[in-house]
């Protein structure tokens, strides 16, 4: 009847519970004269019976596994979203004005060569006003776009540089 299943213990404990009823309802049957056993009606009956157990233990079972799942932090249950607790929010501190010498100044994100590349670039460029220039970096190998402001110079691009000269 149930050849070529696999059934887990609990399944099998409740098929071997189904059978064990069929057949003490059968001896209490026989004992009371009620003939040679029980019908197809009972048999049915407590097949049926069996069969809703084995269904509610494998439910259970499933249910246990994602319980302990979901209490282990276990992301991806579908039944529960993970909680999210609010944490702090991560500051980037500000960057500080540093002086290369004489009144050359640089934010905390630019280098000394870079800025009097860049203060050499706007003289030789714009000359006076507002504009653009092109600097090279030699920390990075690079050349970069920094937009300069009339006097007080403040140059700004790159990779958030910023270069400060009268």
């Amino acid at each position: 009847m149930f050849e070529g299943r696999n059934l887990s213990n609990s399944a099998r404990a409740a098929l071997v519970l189904s059978v064990a009823m069929l057949s003490g309802s059968g001896m209490v049957l026989s004992a009371c004269g009620g003939g040679s056993g029980p019908d197809q009606e009972e048999i049915a009956h407590y097949q049926k019976q069996g069969a809703e157990h084995v269904h509610k233990e494998e439910r259970l079972r499933k249910l246990e596994k994602e319980l302990k799942h979901v209490k282990n932090g276990g992301a991806g249950s579908e039944s529960v979203p993970p909680r999210s607790e609010p944490g702090p929010v991560p500051v980037t501190p500000a960057p500080t004005q540093e002086s290369c010498g004489g009144e050359l100044e640089v934010n905390s994100y630019t280098t000394c060569p870079f800025a009097e590349d860049v203060e050499e670039a706007y003289f030789a460029e714009v000359g006076s006003g507002g504009g653009n220039v092109e600097a090279y970096s030699p920390a990075t190998e690079q050349t970069y776009v920094m937009y300069c402001t009339g006097s007080p110079h403040e140059c700004t691009g790159g990779n958030n540089a910023a270069v400060y000269f009268p």
